[in-house]
């Protein structure tokens, strides 16, 4: 029960199952899933310890231990190791203590979560909310004003809160570029180190280091599956995983719906272009009602959707693998377009945010705190809100959904590797042509580029571009109008339809 997952705190608690082992740091107990890593080092002044697993891109044969004792070596306190934490890749949490300072902080988004209380007169921690209800036989707390968020369809829709706020109302969770000052009880934002780079080839070069190196330290530490599919994160990742391809297990989930869709055709024309011989296309089964209820005893709020299909192939077939998604890119692909942001009211109409007493009373809190933070390091607000809202609430849901089944690893997972593309002018990395991705991934694997990307998704893209753009002046029916006359337009070319907007 709770695989991959950790439970910290001060006082000693019971632990229910029998796969947990326990560690002790600074005066903290970690309970921690047999199958989840948990490293400590010290030296005479301070204390490093992981949760999950850490990579040095730049030296892919090195392991959490090797890396933490670099991390000693090179840092005497918080903000230097938060500075030297940016190059590295994985999903991890950091603990780290010395005679000042003593703190907790996550990988670059947030994937393997820190959820947090000071309660009862406890300090506990922990990645599971479910295992939080659990340890203490909780039953779920949750006030109307935030229950009123669930209840409304376009949660169904999107499955996601906003802000820092967990689903029960004990618990807070930390967002990416924030960590938790364990000694002070408070969370605050990380400081950034940005990297000058002289010209585009610098930023394309380092870029490919990364994921090249994140790929292949992976696959040394673990037996490594990844999907092929006709998207642009997809392919950036096969084309940085070249040198290692022979050993990876490659995949394409289906339905009876796609096997005409250039999301199912593309990967096996890719796959047979390439030769890439270990390539499977995969039709999993319906889900079972045992593993439905299974998947939702680990969670407060369990998500049903399509996806859990895949969920369960990889409980059956894909235990003890790293499967490497490629999430994270769309941080700085300019999602929401270039819109100037005046005030809170704007960020409302562009994220498309519910009208919700809730919602709203937590996208100003997250404003007024990003604010300065976005235009020190000259981030635009709308893909910092993409970075911290979107992938440190959204897509954390997904690897913690798979930890019951199998370990997930995102190469655009690392700070460094944000950074240095947003030094890109944004119309380089933005829709609908994305042509530093383009040069980057020829600068990987040219060949990957013989089959094209996302052609299916070309005016998909161009619609949710219109439709940011022009929020501010229409209203949904007149979008849906819009969708409408486009989808039904086969005398306009689709290569066309780029070139005129």
């Amino acid at each position: 029960m709770y695989k991959n997952q950790y439970f910290i705190c001060d006082n000693p608690v019971k632990i229910k199952w029998d796969d947990y082992d326990t560690k002790l740091f600074n005066g903290f107990h970690i309970y921690h899933s047999t199958f989840l890593d948990v490293t400590i080092v010290e030296d005479i002044n301070s204390q490093l310890c992981t949760l999950g697993y850490i990579i040095d891109p730049f030296s892919p044969q090195k392991n959490n231990e090797q890396i933490l004792e670099d991390l000693l070596k090179t840092c005497s306190n918080a903000d230097e190791l938060i500075i030297n934490l940016q190059k590295y890749s994985g999903r991890y949490v950091v603990l780290y203590k010395n005679d000042r300072d003593f703190i907790m902080i996550s990988d670059a988004c947030s994937l393997r979560q820190i959820y947090y209380t000071f309660f009862d007169g406890q300090a506990i921690f922990t990645s599971s909310p479910k295992m939080f209800l659990d340890v203490f036989d909780y039953k779920w707390l949750i006030g109307d004003l935030k229950k009123s968020v669930i209840d409304e369809k376009k949660f169904a829709e999107k499955e996601f809160m906003y802000g820092d706020e967990g689903l029960d109302d004990r618990l807070m969770k930390v967002l990416p570029n924030h960590y938790l000052n364990m000694t002070k009880r408070e969370v605050l934002r990380t400081p950034l180190k940005i990297g000058h780079f002289d010209c585009e080839d610098d930023v394309i070069n380092y870029a490919s280091d990364i994921l090249r190196g994140s790929i292949a330290a992976i696959n040394n530490r673990y037996k490594t599956v990844q999907a092929i599919t006709a998207g642009l994160d997809s392919r950036t990742l096969l084309a940085a995983s070249k040198s290692v391809s022979d050993s990876i297990e490659y995949y394409t989930f289906s339905t009876a719906l796609t096997e005409k869709s250039t999301d199912y055709i593309i990967p096996g024309k890719l796959a047979n272009s390439l030769k890439i011989k270990n390539y499977k296309s995969i039709l999993p089964g319906e889900v079972n009602q045992e593993f439905r209820e299974f998947y939702s005893n680990h969670h407060i709020f369990p998500r049903i959707n399509h996806t859990l299909r895949n969920i369960q192939y990889h409980y059956y077939n894909n235990q003890n693998k790293i499967n490497v998604n490629g999430n994270g890119g769309e941080i700085v692909r300019n999602y929401y377009g270039n819109i100037k942001i005046n005030d809170v009211s704007d960020l409302y109409c562009i994220f498309d945010i519910p009208e919700n007493r809730y919602v709203m009373a937590q996208i100003d809190k997250w404003y007024r705190d990003a604010k300065g933070f976005s235009e020190e390091y000259s981030i635009p607000i709308t893909d910092l809100f993409y970075w911290e809202n979107r992938m440190g609430n959204w897509f954390a849901l997904a690897p913690l959904e798979q930890d019951i089944a199998i370990e997930m690893f995102c190469p655009f997972n690392n700070k460094e590797l944000l950074l240095a593309i947003f030094t890109i002018d944004s119309s380089r990395r933005s829709a609908p042509n994305y042509t530093f991705f383009k040069d980057l991934i020829y600068n990987m694997w040219s060949e990957t580029l013989t089959q094209p990307i996302n052609p299916e998704n070309i005016i998909k893209r161009l619609i949710t571009k219109m439709k940011i753009e022009i929020k501010k002046r229409m209203n949904d029916r007149t979008i849906s109008l819009l969708r409408k006359v486009i989808k039904h337009c086969p005398f306009w070319p689709l290569e066309n339809i780029e070139k005129r907007i």
